[in-house]
């Protein structure tokens, strides 16, 4: 009973042993951070701000940048500014297969560059589906709807690919004060599962990350499933981008450095970057998308 005691009296002891340790982390400034994901479809914008230091609360927009836009190495635009940082061209949308540079020079913070280009889109040949019964590691089976999205890779250069099965529900109810009937249209990223060799990274948040190097320039069937709970008309987006490999190496560690900052015990990652002179990414992508429609157990294409 003493011994009892004795290691309860530690016990305590050690629990209220609590020192609280200051660490003083040095502030070495600010750097320009660019920000800009582009696509053949819009418009090229630009986000421009100060880098943060661990202690700050807010994004510091930049305002008086000048914002030079170069493609294939020629001049051909000076963004102006919007707001909150933004900074939008005004002429010409980019063009699939050429390269783009921004410079951005902001006065008593110097010059930050950054390259990339725009890659061409990869049609979406076929998409087939199949229900499929799966069983857990406790033996609990469950059913799921098994797609292979079927496309053909360009042989000519390393290809990458973010993979995004989006789920598109329409709800219609009414508006009884003005006696109106509201649809709203709701778009989110699926519930999704992949064993296909050639996939990097599952982005939870935004969906599957993938290279060529398993089937480089040859017509490829990649496989993943979801869940198969569809009680109402439900459309299935598949869209297949081809990403820049800027924007690839981001998104693999951007993922790998939120995952290591919830656990404790893992080795930190840095978040790749792509700016000289500064932080940030710029990537171009390109999308093919196709369609399904759900109905209950009936699909149409």
């Amino acid at each position: 009973m003493n011994r009892h005691y004795l290691v309860l009296t530690l016990l305590i002891v050690l629990i209220a042993c609590e020192k609280t340790v200051y660490i003083d982390i040095p502030d070495k400034g600010r750097m320009i951070t660019v920000n800009s994901l582009f696509n053949p479809d819009s418009l090229l914008k630009v986000n421009v701000s100060k880098s943060c230091y661990i202690l700050d609360n807010d994004i510091q927009a930049i305002e008086n940048a000048t914002v030079e836009i170069y493609e294939n190495g020629n001049l051909i635009n000076t963004l102006p500014y919007l707001n909150n940082g933004w900074y939008k061209s005004t002429i010409q949308k980019p063009t699939s297969g050429d390269a783009y540079k921004i410079k951005v020079t902001v006065p008593d913070m110097g010059t930050a560059e950054t390259e990339s280009y725009l890659p061409h889109k990869t049609n979406i040949i076929s998409i087939d589906t199949a229900s499929v019964m799966r069983t857990d590691i406790d033996g609990y089976r469950y059913e799921q709807m098994e797609f292979r999205v079927k496309f053909k890779d360009n042989p000519d250069k390393n290809n990458y690919y973010l993979l995004e099965p989006n789920r598109i529900n329409i709800y219609t109810y009414d508006d009884y004060e003005r006696d109106t009937i509201i649809s709203d249209t709701l778009q989110y990223i699926m519930d999704f599962e992949s064993n296909d060799p050639s996939v990097v990274e599952h982005l939870w948040w935004k969906g599957l990350l993938f290279n060529d190097n398993l089937f480089n320039g040859n017509t490829y069937e990649f496989v993943f499933s979801v869940g198969k709970h569809f009680y109402d008309t439900t459309s299935i987006c598949i869209n297949l981008k081809s990403i820049s490999e800027g924007y690839f190496k981001y998104l693999a560690t951007c993922y790998k450095h939120m995952d290591a900052n919830w656990d404790p015990f893992m080795e930190k990652i840095s978040v790749y970057s792509n700016v000289e002179g500064g932080v940030g990414i710029f990537g171009g992508y390109s999308v093919a998308t196709d369609t399904i429609v759900v109905y209950g157990e009936r699909i149409y294409r």
